[in-house]
């Protein structure tokens, strides 16, 4: 629940916290209650029923109700309900759940301590605690490296839910109303089981909903809504790839009369194909029109789609030592094989001129000896404390390090979410000219050495975007966080 609440919140801390405040705030809620049980073992029963159906169904729960704030876009005839409010509404009723979940995980553990055999056996309760512990240590483990990647959220909820079952039905063979009981328990099972098979056609609608951008801005009839389900079934798909380190979503749609399909990664945009070339050649043209130099040692972080990469190799010298270091070899490998990726970046991966590294590019630049005079960082928006590292003072002194004198760094970043964090950051380094600019999309460009004129003309069409003032305390490290609020 933690990890659904954290993805949709897009602010990992909050949700984390939020989400695990309130479910121990349940647990102490369900430990109090449970003295009310009249019977332990029926007690117990119901409690691991209920966990069995809201456990399977609760992840799907939170994905819909994820859209909730979304019908804030939507005036639904003559009225247009505040945003802000229905954002409220998706916090209590995803917390709700996060609270209810942690108030049956706190109501049925008294009820195994009042189910051993010697109530003044310490040593039986010690053992009752020690297990509960054990298990939450092996569930912190398992459920987030094994389970997550292989089956994602929502098959982790179903495995999770038939466990739960399992133990309703060794509980119903010990009730007195055996036959009834294990009847509930085995029609329960099937349906969770029954529920698993419909899951990827509502993770399906979910993620359509999700992507789909032609929705109908005013309601006043029931044909609007109609012509919506129409759009959704017919004009976007979504395919969803598995990898340990994101959701990799790629959406295909028909858009302005056009074929279209976009990347998103853990639901954050990344191109789309209609109009990833403006930006790209922004993200080049602009920093090397404001270093006045012509880059030979080029390092590539992230940017695994190969977009970046296929400019550069058309931009710079055939003699040119071009590195792309990607985290996720998932990306890679989708860039190297779908024929789409393939016709959009130009196979440019598959360029015996690029040297390609998997890698975290934390690690990649603390390991590595070598130098370049150009740096373009194209990673995901920091909304994570692990995507911080990559904007922090600490990553950045690296990356300097292995910057030659006239060496420059740039990326792409939303100027007006948080720019003070990351100006603050960047002058802490130091560098010693820092400029953001803007054309389709905003980049901020650092280096040591002097930077050109860039959007004085007023025929260009880069435009100069003031920075906020330095601070140190906003300076984002590992040590100290800053995280940019996307919703800022």
């Amino acid at each position: 629940m933690a990890k659904t609440f954290a993805v949709f919140l897009q602010e990992e801390v909050i949700g984390f916290c939020l989400s695990s405040a309130l479910f121990i705030y349940g647990i102490g809620l369900g430990s109090k209650k449970s003295s009310n049980a009249k019977d332990a073992l029926s007690g117990l029963f119901r409690v691991e029923f209920l966990l069995m159906f809201l456990g399977a169904i609760s992840p799907m729960l939170v994905t819909y109700l994820f859209f909730i704030p979304s019908l804030g876009l939507i005036e639904f005839y003559g009225v247009r309900i505040p945003i802000g409010l229905l954002m409220i509404v998706f916090v209590l009723s995803s917390g709700a759940i996060s609270l209810t979940l942690g108030y049956l995980t706190g109501y049925e553990t008294p009820l195994l301590f009042r189910l051993r055999k010697d109530t003044e056996d310490n040593i039986q309760l010690n053992r009752i605690l020690a297990f509960s512990y054990f298990g939450a240590l092996a569930s912190a483990v398992v459920v987030p490296l094994i389970l997550i990647p292989n089956l994602e959220i929502y098959g982790s909820a179903i495995l999770i839910s038939l466990l739960s079952g399992s133990i309703c039905i060794y509980l119903a063979t010990q009730l007195p109303d055996k036959r009834s009981h294990l009847q509930r328990s085995i029609a329960a099972s099937a349906f969770i089981l029954a529920f698993s098979l419909i899951q990827i056609p509502l993770q399906q609608w979910s993620l359509r909903m999700r992507y789909f951008v032609d929705y109908p801005k005013i309601i006043s009839s029931s044909s609007e809504v109609v012509e919506y389900l129409r759009g959704l079934k017919n004009d976007i798909h979504v395919t969803r790839h598995h990898s340990p380190y994101q959701a990799i979503d790629v959406v295909e749609g028909q858009g302005d009369g056009e074929s279209y399909f976009s990347l998103w990664l853990n639901g954050q945009y990344q191109f789309d194909s209609r109009y990833e070339k403006s930006y790209h050649e922004a993200f080049l043209e602009g920093a090397t029109h404001l270093s006045g130099i012509a880059p030979t040692k080029i390092l590539i972080l992230g940017a695994g789609d190969g977009l970046l990469l296929r400019d550069v190799l058309k931009k710079f010298p055939s003699d040119s030592e071009i590195t792309l270091v990607e985290l996720d070899p998932q990306v890679l490998k989708l860039a190297k094989e779908d024929p789409r990726w393939r016709n959009l970046n130009e196979d440019s991966l598959h360029n015996n001129r690029v040297e390609v590294i998997a890698d975290d590019a934390f690690h990649f630049l603390r390991e590595s000896k070598r130098t370049w005079n150009a740096v373009f960082l194209d990673f995901p928006y920091p909304y994570s404390v692990e995507l911080s590292k990559l904007y922090s003072l600490e990553f950045y002194r690296i990356l300097k390090r292995k910057l030659d004198p006239q060496g420059f760094i740039v990326f792409d970043f939303p100027t007006n979410e948080s720019a003070d964090i990351i100006h603050s950051t960047l002058a802490e380094v130091p560098f010693s000219n820092i400029v953001a600019f803007e054309k389709s999309e905003s980049f901020v460009f650092a280096s040591d050495s002097q930077v050109m004129n860039l959007g004085n003309d007023p025929k260009s069409e880069y435009k100069i975007i003031p920075l906020p003032p330095v601070e140190k305390f906003l300076v984002n490290s590992l040590f100290k966080p800053q995280l940019p609020r996307m919703w800022q």
